[in-house]
């Protein structure tokens, strides 16, 4: 990433990790397929400062599920990196 991406506030920068179905059925919980068409997996690579009365819970190298909905997908340098919310964290897989 040789451009720098700076996120702000709530903001999280996550690079999306692509399962194979072998992977998939390897976790310990098992994700519906009409789950996985709403959210994905990825991997936590920027957090902003956080706002006042909310603080990043997530850390920088958490895997995280996230809702597909309301995130930014942006492609940087021919990468494809997803900007959320911290609301849009549904769950934290470390």
């Amino acid at each position: 990433m040789a451009k720098e991406i700076k996120v702000i506030k709530d903001k999280i920068l996550v690079k999306r990790i692509d399962k194979t179905e072998e992977q998939k059925q390897t976790k310990m919980f098992v994700v519906t397929e009409n789950n996985q068409i709403s959210q994905y997996e990825g991997t936590v690579l920027k957090i902003g400062t956080g706002v006042k009365d909310d603080p990043m819970e997530v850390t920088v190298g958490d895997t995280v599920i996230f809702h597909k909905n309301g995130s930014y997908k942006i492609d940087v340098e021919s990468e494809e990196y997803y900007v959320i919310s911290q609301s849009q964290v549904i769950a934290i897989l470390n």
